[in-house]
């Protein structure tokens, strides 16, 4: 966002010298009628506000002449902090009229965290439902492999006895023990509602628009609910 400051210009037989503010194309006056003087020029320099919040204060004419807390400067990082004088007359920059040009910025920085955290914990679930479904494809081939047993095994020799059992029972035993146990631990759907929901509670703007996104780095520059500019 550049901002250019300078002295509003005097029409004639109006009255003028107010600081002027153009952003975009569009002017604004503000301050009290020749408030500025006279060595103040139009177009004296250029604020320039980057996303992360720094500010670069740049003359527009090497004629122009800019102090930042005493010193002379062409151009110059500054902050809200800084006493800016425009001109050899004395005109401070009033930081207040500035900050009513900026747009809301809101600190969404702690969101990679939570973004973070919430990929480590879905990648882990999916590492236990990869481990689950290799259990249960386990059990799958020693179900067939019991099935095929007990045809074999109950066509030999007239059937099914004692002894015969004794070698299939194990085995239909494991097979309900991890049929059972799975069946009342399958609580990865569960788990993932969950953590989707908690996620999508922590990542929402000031306005409470949803910036849930598929990463952090999608989140854009601008809110789309308030248009509030978003620190990364």
């Amino acid at each position: 966002m550049d901002i250019i400051i300078g002295r509003e210009k005097s029409p004639t037989g109006q009255k003028a010298g107010r600081l002027k503010l153009t952003v975009n194309g569009k002017s604004a006056c503000v301050g009290a009628f020749e408030s500025v003087n006279k060595y103040v020029s139009g177009e004296h320099c250029t604020l320039t506000i980057n996303p992360d919040g720094s500010m670069l204060l740049k003359n527009l004419n090497m004629q122009n002449v800019t102090y930042v807390n005493g010193q002379q400067v062409n151009s110059k990082r500054v902050t809200f902090a800084d006493t800016v004088i425009l001109g050899g007359g004395g005109y401070v920059l009033p930081w207040d009229e500035i900050k009513k040009l900026l747009p809301k910025q809101v600190d969404v920085r702690h969101l990679e965290k939570v973004y973070d955290d919430y990929n480590e914990q879905m990648d882990k679930l999916e590492e236990e439902q990869s481990r689950r479904n290799k259990i249960k494809a386990v059990t799958g081939v020693l179900s067939t492999i019991a099935i095929a047993a007990s045809l074999v095994l109950g066509s030999i020799g007239g059937g099914l006895n004692e002894s015969k059992l004794v070698i299939l029972i194990p085995i239909y035993a494991i097979i309900i023990f991890a049929n059972v146990y799975y069946a009342l631990k399958d609580d990865i759907p569960k788990k993932r509602r969950e953590l989707k929901k908690a996620f999508e509670d922590q990542c929402v703007c000031q306005c409470g628009y949803p910036l849930n996104y598929t990463s952090y780095k999608r989140i854009p520059a601008k809110c789309p609910g308030c248009g509030s500019q978003l620190i990364k």
